[in-house]
């Protein structure tokens, strides 16, 4: 298409231009690709790694950190005790490194990495020229996160070509280089994190972990190493001479794993401060060595500890401040002396109300959440069908769904309560009450007409609860302050309110037709009228005027006449009603325009 020009953005008369030949031969499907074609491909960043849910790249990043975990456990231990490189396995794990190792390198050359302008468009930066330049810039250079090719690549040159072959112990030191890379599995997590869910204060405790027994590790080859690396064993004073002197045994009797061992007990004592005294130092470069181990593990001790024990207070810290409401409710109960009986309620709710409060903490990280993933997790966490249960807000809008929930809040009843706030509707999630003799237990409502504005038409009963009692409420002025954002929910609200406050209306007309029946009943028995005939004649006298010297009582008349004209007009309206209300429900649409 772009050759025949169909498209309006590059016509005909182009077709000869350089980036019009360049575009068709590279979104040309026609005809084997020209290796031009290819690397003009490859510049656009089409064959660059984008590491976003590329699960191919995690698993390459697991293998290179085993990798690098085998590098930093054999490593260590091969410059300390290994006399030459004449032992197959280290041969054959040096050279599976190094196959990793190299891979990485050509791999890193053709993987994107984020892009931390906040004003470009791309998340990534795919082009890869500019990953090479900023993969080969100066080594830790933009924080740390360029120039790490050089320490890469010093991992695999082979240094005894540039070193003489007798220096073996140099050329082995020259690898702790590659320890460096260690610091790639603290990038690695953010990433994992997102995909696992991985837990920091998990991670922050396998860290600490892993740097203590890292620290040991290195810190008992390295003191092995000064034993067993002095040109007379036998007879130049060492730690390692004054234990055999004290198990009574030749010194060159141990082996390198025994010396280790040995050397990996001191050092622990060392770093937790225990030292029994059985190990100590022999001679003054010793002293010195012990001198800066002490410092050295005094100071990663004190930092283990402080990030254990600040991981361990802030792991959970809605459980560490409900501790701390409960020790202060305590001392305020001690304080005012309260009754054991009223303690003991008092402490009774705040147990009971750990999961509403904890709900309302919850609450703070969402708020973080965009629109979006606020609605979503409204839907994963089932708030909608809580909303379901109250009629007039079921099948709502995701855009509406978010706001509504937004406007959730959990709140407790305790025993014996009466929920006597007529301007929020509740829906049940945990306990029993009781409303006009009927039990209301998980997924019930109270106070759904609290949409209504007059006080005669929503329900004056008070349920009262039973139980501990935990409900999700909404009040009236956030459902209305909902409605003015959203016009369409806004029509469905004053639907509900139409159709409720019709259904009430027309309850408390009936009742109170009843309860005036009910006294015209009552003056029909005090003025003695039973039968039929008397009750026409008494209703015609009652039209009337009432005359002060007529024989019946002039109050009672009055009345009687009242209410006679008020039945009369109430069932006048009744009838009305009862004509209207079958058309109401189809009228009800040009009724809220």
């Amino acid at each position: 298409p772009l050759r025949e020009g169909r498209y309006s953005l590059l016509p005909t008369d182009e077709a000869a231009s350089p980036s019009l030949e360049r575009a068709s031969a590279i979104f040309s499907t026609s005809g084997p690709e020209t290796a031009e074609g290819l690397y003009e491909r490859w510049l656009l960043g089409e064959f660059t790694i984008i590491p976003e849910n590329n699960y191919w790249l995690d698993a390459w990043d697991i293998i290179v950190i085993l990798a690098l975990l085998l590098t930093a456990i054999t490593v260590p231990y091969q410059v300390a005790f290994f006399k030459d490189d004449d032992v197959p396995w280290l041969e054959s794990t040096d050279n599976a490194m190094n196959v990793v190792f190299a891979a990485d390198v050509i791999l890193t050359f053709n993987v994107a990495y984020p892009v931390s302008k906040p004003l470009s468009k791309d998340l990534y930066e795919k082009a890869p020229v500019k990953i090479m330049q900023r993969y080969m810039a100066f080594p830790l250079s933009d924080d740390g996160e360029a120039g790490w090719f050089w320490l890469d690549i010093a991992t695999l040159i082979n240094w005894t070509v540039l070193i003489s072959t007798t220096q073996v112990r140099l050329v082995r030191l020259l690898r702790l280089v590659r320890m460096f890379r260690l610091v790639r599995v603290v990038k690695l997590f953010n990433r994992w994190q997102a995909h696992f869910g991985m837990s920091y204060a998990v991670f922050s405790l396998a860290k600490c972990m892993a740097l203590v027994l890292l620290t040991l590790h290195c810190l008992a080859c390295f003191w092995g190493f000064v034993a067993i690396s002095v040109e007379s064993i036998e007879s130049t004073p060492t730690w390692l001479l004054r234990r055999s002197e004290y198990d009574e045994r030749p010194v060159r009797s141990y082996s390198d794993l025994e010396v280790y061992n040995l050397a990996l007990y001191y050092t622990t004592m060392t770093l937790t401060s225990v030292g029994f005294g059985d190990i100590r130092a022999a001679n003054d470069l010793e002293v010195l060595l012990s001198t800066l181990m002490m410092i050295c593990t005094g100071v990663t001790w004190s930092f283990v500890l402080a990030t254990t024990v600040n991981i361990v207070t802030n792991m959970d810290t809605y459980t560490s401040r409900f501790h701390d409401r409960m020790d202060e409710l305590n001392l305020l109960m001690h304080t005012r002396g309260l009754d054991p009986s009223f303690r003991w309620r008092l402490r009774k709710y705040m147990h009971e109300s750990f999961n509403v409060h904890r709900q309302k903490h919850h609450q703070e990280t969402i708020e973080w959440l965009s629109e979006g993933l606020r609605g979503e997790l409204a839907v994963h966490s089932g708030l909608d069908k809580i909303l379901k249960q109250i009629w007039y807000l079921q099948d709502m809008p995701e855009d509406v769904l978010v706001d509504l929930v937004a406007q959730l809040k959990a709140v407790m009843f305790g025993p014996n309560e009466f929920v006597s706030d007529r301007t929020k509707a509740f829906v049940i999630r945990k306990g029993s009450a009781i409303s006009k003799g009927r039990f209301l237990m998980r997924d019930d409502t109270m106070g759904e007409d609290m949409i209504l504005l007059s006080d005669i038409l929503r329900d004056s009963t008070t349920p009262k609860t039973l139980t501990f009692l935990e409900a999700i409420s909404i009040s009236r002025d956030d459902l209305f302050r909902v409605c003015h954002g959203n016009p369409s929910f806004s029509r469905k609200i004053r639907r509900a309110q139409i159709k409720l406050a019709m259904w009430r209306g027309v309850i408390y007309a009936a009742k109170q037709i009843q309860i005036k029946g009910s006294k015209w009943d009552l003056l029909w028995r005090d003025l003695g009228a039973t039968g039929t005939d008397e009750r026409k004649k008494i209703r015609a006298n009652t039209m009337q005027p009432v005359a002060v010297e007529d024989n019946c009582n002039a109050d009672v008349l009055r009345e009687v006449r009242y209410l006679t004209s008020l039945a009369e007009e109430s069932l006048q309206r009744m009838s009305l009603l009862e004509a209207r209300m079958d058309g109401f429900e189809d009228r009800l649409g040009g009724l809220v325009t």
